[in-house]
């Protein structure tokens, strides 16, 4: 057993502090490298703050990178290591049953609890960053050991890409505005915003029959009624931003309520050009049918509250 303050103890002391950071640090980044996502990581650099996005882009390739297992493989490996060498230095500063006491503790408490709650608290994204080139090294210096064993390890657990789901996204805006409630946190967004995009993400899984509204609760107006006042207030009061204009005791068009606001005089009635067309379509079809990135833009008729254009794709 070697005297602590002579040159060899000293050296076994450094050694086995060396043994504690580098089971310390291969621990805490096993945690906060090795967990991320890296389609977290790609929405922080696009929606994150500046030092969010620094620290994405800094993450995302170790995160990212190919073989997929080598991050994991050298960090458990250096681990390992630093495990396994540590009684073996503590044997030569104190008795035997001291070096296992001594290295159990320190490796529990110094070298697995404190590290991994550490990379996983709230800054885990900063400090996983800050120890990013670190990795890089052990990378390069256990590449002939670790990057075999990734290689292998890919091809027998090979994961395929995935992809957020659309019913991962609508149940998301729910989980999101439970979390802000639970919390006391103002909502990321409004209840009228999360309708918005559940509407919007149920397009191609909603048929018209689904959504539309019978034609006897169907509010609308004759082509030959007087526009004045009174019925301007009586379709007001309606709610809607559009309102059908039968032909003929048929609904053929519509009219756009606010165009129609204090012109009374000027529009006696609802003939003429201004009236807006909307296509028949079946009761079948998808709602995403009619939509069209590359389609002109249509006004539209709907039976619910009309919150904007509708964007038609013309067969």
């Amino acid at each position: 057993m070697d005297a602590v303050g002579s040159p060899r103890g000293l050296l076994d002391l450094a050694l086995t502090a060396t043994c504690i950071i580098c089971a310390a640090l291969a621990a805490g980044l096993t945690m906060g490298v090795v967990s991320l996502d890296p389609l977290d990581l790609r929405v922080k650099m696009r929606t994150g703050t500046k030092s969010e996005q620094a620290c994405a882009a800094r993450l995302l390739p170790l995160v990212d990178r190919r073989p997929h297992h080598q991050v994991l493989v050298t960090l458990l490996l250096l681990n390992s290591c630093a495990n396994e060498a540590l009684p073996l230095f503590l044997d030569k500063l104190v008795p035997s049953w001291a070096a296992i006491v001594i290295s159990v503790t320190a490796v529990l408490v110094f070298g697995e609890i404190a590290p991994s709650a550490l990379f996983t608290g709230p800054n885990k994204l900063q400090i996983a960053a800050a120890f990013a080139p670190l990795v890089h090294c052990f990378l390069v210096v256990l590449a002939p050991l670790a990057y075999p064993m990734a290689l292998a390890l890919d091809a027998a657990l090979h994961e395929e890409a995935k992809a957020t789901s659309r019913a991962e996204v609508l149940a998301l805006v729910d989980v999101e505005r439970e979390l802000a409630n639970e919390d006391g946190r103002a909502e990321p967004f409004t209840e009228d915003e999360a309708d918005l995009v559940k509407g919007a993400m149920s397009l191609s899984t909603t048929s018209v029959r689904e959504v539309m509204v019978p034609l006897k609760r169907v509010y609308a107006v004759d082509e030959s009624d007087a526009l004045d006042a009174a019925l301007l207030e009586k379709i007001d009061d309606q709610g809607f931003s559009r309102v059908p204009v039968k032909v003929g005791g048929a609904i053929r068009s519509y009219v756009l309520v606010k165009d129609r606001a204090g012109k009374e005089c000027e529009i006696p009635n609802f003939k003429g050009p201004y009236l807006g067309r909307f296509p028949l379509v079946s009761a079948e079809f998808w709602t995403s049918d009619h939509f069209s990135e590359r389609s002109r833009s249509m006004d539209a008729f709907s039976g619910t509250r009309a919150r904007g254009t509708l964007i038609l794709k013309r067969r």
